[in-house]
């Protein structure tokens, strides 16, 4: 460590970050963004099984059918173009096949056997952020801020990797791609995650500070490494002048030596404590996270039974109320129809009277003479 630049154990940081945190992150995300779907059960391997038609379609380049395509021809059109060694990855060449799924034409294949290519026993963690990310472009349903992070992270890995020399970067450059690693990262992780994904990306910053310091000390050490080896050469001959003296630089040396094997340890026993405290945290934000949603589902339940009383209430109140006003209805047009009936009945008793007064009465009688 002590003969590596600043720029270089930066760099190794931020390699160890990316491949260790973002892989973990972007594993996570693909398992919450596809692997989540009813028809993949939460399985890559299955995943990988009813995805294998489209995504040898994917990879093979001269467009050759396969023995799953209809007969009237292909359906699936090429998304992106997939890199033989991801297709690799995912599928073993050493299947059965078929004979009569095999078509030759002229001598050139018209059409091949998936039989042939096998599942791997993989799991998506065990992929790299190149795989991942391919496989997450096509099949994840992800929103423009989300699209933006998976290609910050997949250009600052390749960026890492791809370097020509553990010195091309500059510390400024190094710096943001610490920011665009820790913003998109978190970006991609799920909320109640997010916290923890944060202090992970800066406890690697801030072990490369301790580093530093380790650092120091060894070129500290090695200096007075080479000033003793210098004075036991130039006083070979005159031992017996300045043997206190040398001894003082070896003592001191010795003591030095001492601290840094303190300071490494120390720093280690630091480390450990750091990830046991994250794995604490992780639990318990799991636990509790567990109880929030009983809670809630419990929550859920009695407003459910609470809103179905409710609805039987109105529903027998509504009832209620519907045959009250059946009733005041019913009643109503009785009365009406009643009050009609004895209107007629005294109608004809008045004409029947009337009839009778006139039968009764006299004969007009003659005038008086005059």
């Amino acid at each position: 460590m002590s003969s590596c630049t600043r720029e270089q154990r930066e760099l190794m940081k931020l390699f160890k970050c990316v491949i260790d945190t973002g892989n973990e992150v972007l594993s996570a995300y693909f398992d919450l963004k596809v692997l989540s779907l009813p028809q993949y059960g939460g399985h890559f391997t299955q995943f990988l099984e009813k995805e294998k038609h489209f995504l040898y379609h994917q990879w093979e380049q001269k467009r050759t059918m396969c023995c799953a395509c209809p007969k009237v021809g292909c359906y699936i059109r090429r998304i992106k173009k997939m890199e033989t060694w991801i297709f690799q990855k995912l599928y073993e060449a050493n299947g059965i096949e078929d004979p009569a799924h095999v078509i030759k034409h002229g001598g050139c294949i018209q059409q091949l056997c998936l039989h042939k290519f096998v599942t791997k026993n993989i799991a998506a963690h065990e992929l790299d952020i190149s795989v991942l990310s391919f496989l997450l472009r096509i099949f994840a349903n992800m929103s423009i801020s989300e699209k933006l992070s998976l290609d910050t992270v997949s250009l600052c890995r390749s960026s890492i990797c791809h370097a020509w020399s553990t010195n091309c970067f500059p510390m400024a450059e190094l710096n943001k791609m610490w920011i665009d690693i820790e913003t998109h990262l978190i970006n991609l992780s799920e909320v109640r995650y997010r916290r923890i994904v944060q202090k992970q990306i800066q406890a690697f910053r801030k072990l490369e500070v301790d580093r530093e310091e380790i650092a120091e000390l060894s070129n500290h050490i090695n200096y007075m490494k080479e000033a003793v080896d210098d004075f036991n050469h130039h006083l070979n001959n005159n031992h017996n002048k300045v043997p206190e003296f040398v001894k003082k630089f070896e003592k001191l040396y010795i003591n030095d030596s001492h601290q840094i094997q303190k300071s490494v340890s120390d720093q280690f026993r630091a480390i450990k404590q750091a990830q046991d405290a994250v794995v604490s945290l992780v639990k318990s934000e799991a636990q509790c996270f567990k109880g929030m949603h009983e809670s809630v589902l419990a929550k859920m339940e009695d407003q459910h039974v609470t809103t179905k009383e409710e609805m039987v209430k109105m529903r027998e109140s509504q009832e209620r109320k519907n045959d009250y006003y059946k009733e005041k209805k019913r009643n109503r047009d009785r009365l009406s129809i009643e009050s009609s009936v004895q209107t007629g009945k005294d109608q004809k008793l008045a004409k029947t009277q009337t009839q009778k007064s006139s039968n009764t009465s006299p004969a007009n009688p003659k005038p008086p003479p005059i």
